[in-house]
């Protein structure tokens, strides 16, 4: 019920690291990194799939005010983003449905801060698109500065299967996540985790159509019987 398509989805994550520590109790010595694989086949044997994928992950930071976001890499001259707009009360409230109108985009360019305060830092919950005259098969990349840069352990611990609540001493100086040309398209950026429950986070989304690509069709892929969809995106921590 709700779902009216006969579809295998596999979701396959690799965690590992370049370079290894063998004494025990030692970190990850080189960035650690996670790729998280997507793969759907359309297993109706006479229907159309529509499908669309994304990730929603939060990344801790020191103070989300402080932070920086930086899409694509630096010095990229053969891209350019765009916002896009959306309906009465965006971000905060409306539906977050693009109304199909965009606008150029050149905030997020790694040296400017978020902004705002610690305590309600400025709030996106904001959609972008990438576009450009490069390889279409170039893999993009965003990535997460903090602005206090502290010391790190990666990842926070897991206790009794839930998340504890996150440790501002426990961030990465910087994460990027890394999407091919399946995700890295469209991007969603969130900041009002802080506002919301109290978390100093911010979170980037890879995704692979727009959001209501069902019926924008902006992203969306409409899988033949016994296609396929394959996409990736990979996280990287430098601590």
């Amino acid at each position: 019920p709700g779902w009216p398509f006969k579809a295998d989805v596999n979701v396959t994550y690799t965690l590992y690291c370049a370079s290894f520590s063998f004494e025990p109790n030692k970190p990850c010595l080189a960035p650690l990194t996670l790729e998280i694989r997507v793969r759907a086949i359309n297993r109706d044997a006479d229907g159309m799939l529509p499908w669309t994928a994304s990730w929603h992950p939060y990344f801790l930071v020191s103070d989300v005010s402080e932070a920086t976001v930086e899409f694509g890499e630096r010095n990229d001259r053969c891209h350019s983003w765009h916002h896009l707009i959306c309906g009465p009360g965006a971000p905060r409230n409306g539906d977050l449905i693009p109304s199909g109108r965009i606008e150029p985009w050149v905030e997020f360019d790694g040296t400017r801060p978020i902004g705002g305060t610690p305590e309600q830092p400025t709030y996106y919950d904001d959609e972008y698109t990438v576009s450009g005259m490069c390889n279409t098969q170039r893999d993009m990349i965003v990535t997460i500065y903090d602005g206090r840069r502290p010391p790190v352990t990666p990842f926070p611990n897991i206790t009794n299967g839930s998340w504890p609540k996150p440790n501002a001493s426990k961030v990465p100086w910087s994460v990027s996540v890394v999407a091919d040309r399946q995700f890295g398209r469209t991007w969603q950026v969130f900041t009002g985790s802080k506002e919301g429950w109290g978390w100093d986070a911010i979170a980037i989304e890879p995704m692979s159509g727009l959001a209501d690509a069902f019926n924008n069709g902006d992203g969306l892929t409409v899988l033949a019987p016994g296609e396929a969809f394959d996409g990736r995106f990979t996280v990287v921590t430098w601590t």
